[in-house]
């Protein structure tokens, strides 16, 4: 649990930081621990959605060392961006905040801070393994010094904690991208992940029973390279026992190997479910659906005036988010995948999530899975008459193959600030598709399916 430690706020008049001005916050600590700097702030002139305007730089200093950056992406509103500052020992000690000018975006002076408040996990609390083995991510520096000032910025991290036998664990962290800037293009992105952040798996460590890195022959302590490929880690550690890896590919793969000059420490923010789909993350932390939308109308042309039956990447309040999972025959997913289909009142016309093309289908093993479905300009849930699955198929399959989808466990849409929209539609009804049967209704509006 974070403990409160102490904090520094500004309700009269925000704090300017500005260039050659700096900021600085003394606390003191009665026990070691992992310490938290939460920083409520904003960027005047800000928009991540305007070249030029993307966002500020600022350094962050720990009792006179470099510590970490903070990329404040969230433009002119007030955000809270939260970061570890690393392992402390008890005593007293100093942050020091300074606005880097020349590494943020052209048209950015200043930042104005609201609040600024110190918060830690102690040693002794169980929570702490989560925090202490969170990765240091480097910035990417392919296309010039620092890139994630303006592209495929990190913006949240989460963890999955898988439970073994012998009372050890292995701990999972993932990263929220903003986007990936090759890979899979946007539109494919939309079908096949009903998402254009970049969600991947960082690093992964497995810990004894009583939350130490096991080392010998179990030793597992790795790291998605280039090509999705899962590599030893073989790094270095800072700010405590944090590993120390880099953003090194444009589609959110990570190297332990370093050439960039600037990195970040985010905070865990919640240990997920497998079981649940990764982008629910998103749902709890809305405003990443809000700088995905703003990165990709600054970097692509959108089709406008929208027409549902393409696949062309449109403004993303044009689409339903459908969340679901599957389950394979036998586990076997490569015979084919599930697809969604909607119909609106009073429309003859059916939208699909992958535009009959097979190749934009979710082609992932079995588990929650999201797609999106491209919808007419103004669109409102309450618009939606009836939800289809429907099998995509990849190859001929056995005579006896099938896929179950297992409902919707959400459908929603996002309103005019590119935030998840209530009411969401519900259905526990369960789908068998085959080659055999094609189609199965999963939710219909007179079903009174829908949740609030």
């Amino acid at each position: 649990m974070e403990c409160y430690v102490t904090s520094c706020s500004f309700t009269d008049q925000p704090f300017l930081l500005e260039q050659d001005k700096e900021f600085v916050l003394k606390f003191n600590l009665d026990y070691p621990g992992e310490v938290v700097l939460d920083l409520v702030a904003s960027v005047p002139e800000g928009d991540w959605g305007t070249k030029g305007k993307e966002s500020a730089f600022v350094t962050i200093y720990l009792n006179e060392e470099y510590n970490q950056d903070l990329i404040l992406f969230y433009g002119a509103e007030n955000f809270s961006y939260q970061r570890l500052l690393g392992r402390l020992d008890a005593g007293q000690h100093v942050v020091r905040l300074t606005f880097q000018k020349d590494k943020s975006s052209p048209n950015i002076k200043c930042i104005s801070i609201k609040k600024a408040e110190i918060r830690q996990v102690r040693d002794t609390d169980p929570e702490i393994i989560f925090y202490k083995y969170a990765p240091i991510i480097y910035g990417r520096n392919l296309s010039d010094d620092y890139e994630s000032v303006y592209t495929d910025t990190p913006l949240a991290l989460y963890y999955y904690c898988d439970q073994h036998e012998n009372l050890s664990m292995t701990v999972e962290y993932q990263i929220i991208f903003s986007h990936e800037d090759e890979g899979t293009p946007g539109p494919a992105l939309m079908s096949r992940w009903g998402r254009t952040t970049d969600i991947e798996w960082v690093y992964r460590v497995k810990l004894d029973k009583y939350g130490k890195r096991i080392q010998g022959s179990e030793k597992v302590e790795e790291f998605q390279g280039p090509e999705h490929m899962t590599t030893n880690f073989k790094g270095k550690y800072a700010l405590g026992e944090h590993p120390i890896l880099q953003a090194a590919t444009k589609n959110g793969n990570v190297s332990d190997h370093i050439t960039s000059s600037y990195r970040f420490l985010l905070k865990p923010t919640l240990c997920h479910s497998r079981d649940v789909n990764r982008e629910e993350v998103m749902n709890l932390h809305p405003w990443t659906y809000r700088v995905s939308a703003k990165e990709i109308q600054r970097q692509q042309n959108l089709e406008y005036p929208v027409n549902p039956q393409t696949p062309h990447l449109a403004d993303k309040r044009f689409y339903l988010y459908i969340h679901s999972s599957k389950q394979s025959f036998k586990g076997e997913h490569r015979y084919g995948s599930a697809g969604f289909k909607v119909k609106l009142r009073n429309h003859h016309t059916w939208y699909s999530s992958t535009h009959d093309n097979h190749s934009f289908a979710y082609d992932g093993a079995d588990g929650p899975f999201a797609t999106t479905v491209k919808l007419p300009e103004g669109t409102k849930i309450g618009d939606i008459e009836e939800i289809v699955a429907y099998y995509v198929e990849f190859q001929s399959a056995p005579a006896d193959y099938y896929i179950q989808v297992n409902g919707i466990r959400s459908a929603f849409l996002l309103n005019e600030e590119y935030l998840p929209k209530r009411p969401f539609i519900i259905s526990k009804n369960v789908a068998i598709l085959s080659p055999q049967q094609r189609e199965v209704s999963l939710w219909r509006a007179d079903d009174l399916e829908s949740g609030t």
